[in-house]
């Protein structure tokens, strides 16, 4: 078997926030990165945040996945979009698989409805937007990577340790993985806390990492802009002190993991984020190795970084105090002036790229709608067409129909008017019939032989004999030929017989008020007339007339 030597290489250059990897050093590599300090400490740009919502839950059930959670990652996709546009790239890492189907399938809604981002998921790009999961997200980095946990407390507010394959042999190294893929900015986001996370006394490496992960995450106090054992030199104690009492705050020993920047004096407009970085030929300066390290390799990074530095000979502090001061003084104004209008530059650069984005998305908008609107005229257009064609319906169970449900258009009326074929133009909304939903402008044959014209999206309802409403009574008719809507419907006709319901029989002609004699005892009362029985006949007084009873026949 053949061995190599090994040789471990400390510099970290990817990410430019400590934070980003500062647990990875700490879990992994035993704190033998070297991992150069950002310009910004409490940067809402930079770093590692830690997206908490006890308002989402794990389902243990089919999906295997948090879909709330799901839907707060897309919510963030979409805001990084709207913000960034296409000049920071972004990838989504998930815990497990089945998230990761959660996420795409809440992205896909969003998709639709927010079609002026499409360009932004474009798969030519270099960096192309992606969601992975932890197993396959090796080789991937980005800008800005946004982890989905997925796992945590259930609608029962119960939570297991079981996070798939953190739990397996290996699965610190897939955590580790997934953790530092963020060269800028890294968002976690959970449903639960590290202190949630009961742990056992022997807990497998990948989970007992993962709390230390969302703990640091939560609290940022893994030593990170700390001085803890790296105690200024007394040379350094002396520069801040200068510039203290000349108006200026300064923060000493800033990074951590191995390399740091001696002196930096605070943005006072940005409290976050350094003005300038001063480096001494102190002890950070003396624990370099090379020369090639101490005078280019590391400004070079830190400048890359964002920092601006100025280096400070203790000899040309000592030797002469007053111009080492003053060349101090003046670089500091220089280096203000320079980073306010840096400042302003990139406030009017992001102003101009907002207003450009949202330019574009207005563009893409109507162009969506515009392709709404002809999809919408094409369907239209394809509804005419069909109008006047016959369509065969396929009358639901129970319903015995001589013939076919048919549908015809209006002006094709003429071609159905024969014996077996009477139309009523105006015949109530509520009629009768079994189609569920009716076109504008559409006749239907019914069981009886009677086919009616029928408003839009109406409700009906057919059994064996036709059903017809008005808001006064209930009428039941079979076998009708040709009623006209003034007279069996028109509110202040009051049909009624021994019951509620009356049964016409084979009505020939119905209209203008009269009603032709069915067979049966039937008696109507038309405006609060009075009602006059003739026993076999019908009688019916109108507006107070008359009534003569004929025998067999009908008098009015």
């Amino acid at each position: 078997k053949l061995s190599f030597p090994v040789k471990m290489l400390k510099w970290h250059y990817r990410s430019r926030h400590e934070s980003l990897i500062n647990v990875s050093n700490k879990e992994f590599y035993d704190n033998e990165l070297l991992v150069y300090p950002s310009p910004s400490h409490n940067d809402s740009e930079l770093g590692l945040k830690f997206h908490y919502n006890p308002n989402t839950a794990y389902d243990r059930g089919s999906s295997s996945a948090n879909p709330k959670e799901a839907e707060d990652v897309v919510e963030a996709i979409f805001e990084h979009f709207d913000r960034y546009g296409d000049t920071k790239s972004l990838g989504v890492g998930t815990f497990s698989v089945a998230q990761k189907n959660a996420i795409l399938e809440k992205l896909e809604e969003k998709r639709r409805e927010r079609p002026e981002f499409e360009p932004l998921f474009s798969e030519n790009k270099d960096e192309r937007f992606f969601v992975k999961n932890l197993e396959t997200i090796q080789g991937d980095e980005r800008d800005v990577i946004l982890i989905s946990v997925g796992y945590g407390f259930d609608n029962e507010r119960k939570m297991s340790l079981n996070f798939g394959p953190l739990n397996q042999d290996g699965g610190e190294r897939r955590l580790n993985v997934l953790i530092t893929r963020a060269r800028q900015k890294c968002v976690v986001f959970s449903n639960f806390k590290a202190s949630s996370m009961k742990l056992t006394a022997n807990p497998p490496h990948g989970v007992r990492a993962l709390r230390e992960f969302l703990e640091y995450a939560e609290n940022l106090t893994m030593g990170a802009h700390t001085a803890e054992e790296h105690n200024a030199a007394p040379f350094e104690d002396a520069i801040a002190s200068f510039l203290e009492e000349n108006g200026y705050v300064v923060d000493k020993q800033i990074g951590c993991a191995g390399f740091r920047v001696d002196l930096a004096i605070v943005d006072e407009e940005n409290p976050g984020k350094y003005i300038l970085g001063i480096t001494t030929d102190g002890k950070m300066y003396a624990s370099s190795k090379v020369a090639r390290d101490r005078d280019r390799l590391r400004e070079q990074v830190l400048e890359g970084l964002g920092w601006k530095l100025y280096h400070l000979w203790s000899t040309d502090w000592y030797r002469n105090r007053d111009l080492g001061r003053k060349k101090l003084l003046e670089f500091i104004e220089k280096s203000i002036k320079e980073t306010r209008e840096e400042q302003r530059i990139a406030r009017e650069k992001e102003e101009k790229r907002r207003q450009e984005a949202e330019k574009k998305a207005e563009e893409l908008r109507k162009k969506r709608e515009k392709e709404l609107e002809e999809e919408r005229k094409k369907e239209e257009e394809a509804k005419a067409a069909a109008l006047g064609e016959n369509v065969e319906i396929i009358p639901p169970d129970g319903l015995d129909f001589d013939d076919d449900i048919i549908f015809v258009s209006k002006d094709e009326l003429d071609e159905f008017d024969n014996d077996d074929f009477e139309f009523v133009e105006e015949s109530p909304s509520d009629f009768v019939d079994v189609v569920d939903e009716p076109m504008e402008d559409i006749v239907k044959e019914s069981p009886s032989e009677f086919v009616v014209e029928s408003d839009i999206d109406e409700e009906y309802s057919a059994f064996d004999d036709f059903v017809f409403h008005d808001d006064l009574a209930e009428e039941k008719t079979s076998d009708a030929k040709n009623i006209n809507k003034e007279s069996v419907f028109d509110k202040e006709v009051d049909i009624k017989k021994d019951t509620d319901d009356l049964i016409v029989d084979d009505v020939e002609n119905v209209k203008d008020n009269a009603v032709v004699d069915s067979g049966n005892d039937l008696d109507i009362n038309v405006d609060d007339s009075e009602i006059v029985d003739s026993g076999n006949d019908l009688d019916i007084n109108v507006d107070d007339s008359e009534i003569v009873d004929s025998g067999n026949d009908l008098d009015i």
